[in-house]
């Protein structure tokens, strides 16, 4: 847009969308001020919001699994009330907290063997103010950690749904763990359970529980083991 004085008929009238005037210019006399609109991809909108750690600190995103794959050490994701029906897996993530809005008004609805797959080196992993309801029908485990480090869950309700083979949340070579004001109930197999080790360096120690309710469970409330299974070895700690 350029001004100077001109006449009405040096003025060239440029229509929206007109191709034929693609190399036109528009002059405009007498020009007080004007107004820009620019329109660009909106920003991601949604309830899981990373709020510390992240490059801008306000990007939200509308799953929780968009959140947790591009935090950054020391994010902290925040979670509206409401139902998220979703699977989480988190992998060599460090220093990340998934914080809900309130624990009986954030849902976390999971339906796959591994409802939550905490692994790969995964290191200060906290779940707080949640709650992670199991809607699967396989046999596996609700919440599955294994080969990370130093893992809390603070006022969270695990919630199985009877289903044949479900176990709750077990840990697998996770040194570090705190259990701090946690219900865990409905789960045909172990409601809680530690292994020390399977083929990883990392061993299951350090366990610190606190407030912890194990409710309708069909194998044992709380379970230890040395090893997984046969393709584990033998565990030397």
């Amino acid at each position: 847009v350029k001004g100077k004085n001109l006449s009405d008929s040096d003025v060239k009238e440029v229509k929206e969308n007109d191709t034929e005037n693609k190399d036109a210019s528009i002059e405009v006399t007498d020009l007080d001020h004007f107004t820009i609109f620019v329109v660009v991809s909106p920003t991601p909108v949604g309830p899981a919001c990373i709020t510390a750690g992240a490059t801008s600190g306000s990007d939200c995103y509308s799953t929780i699994q968009q959140a947790i794959n591009v935090a950054t050490t020391g994010s902290t994701i925040l979670v509206k009330d409401g139902t998220y029906t979703e699977n989480l897996i988190i992998s060599g993530k460090e220093d990340l907290l998934i914080e809900g809005e309130s624990k009986s008004g954030t849902i976390i609805e999971t339906n796959g063997t591994w409802g939550i797959a905490i692994d790969s080196g995964s290191e200060e992993i906290t779940f707080k103010d949640v709650t992670i309801r199991d809607a699967a029908a396989v046999s596996g485990y609700h919440i599955k950690a294994y080969n990370s480090e130093d893992l809390s869950f603070t006022n969270v309700d695990l919630i199985g749904n009877n289903a044949s083979g479900r176990g709750g949340l077990d840990f697998n070579s996770t040194p570090g763990v705190s259990l701090d004001t946690v219900s865990i109930s409905h789960y045909r197999k172990n409601g809680l359970s530690f292994t020390a080790k399977c083929n990883t360096s990392l061993v299951t120690k350090d366990v610190d529980i606190k407030d912890v309710t194990i409710d309708d469970i069909g194998w044992s409330g709380m379970a230890f083991y040395t090893v997984a299974g046969p393709s584990c070895g033998s565990a030397t700690e």
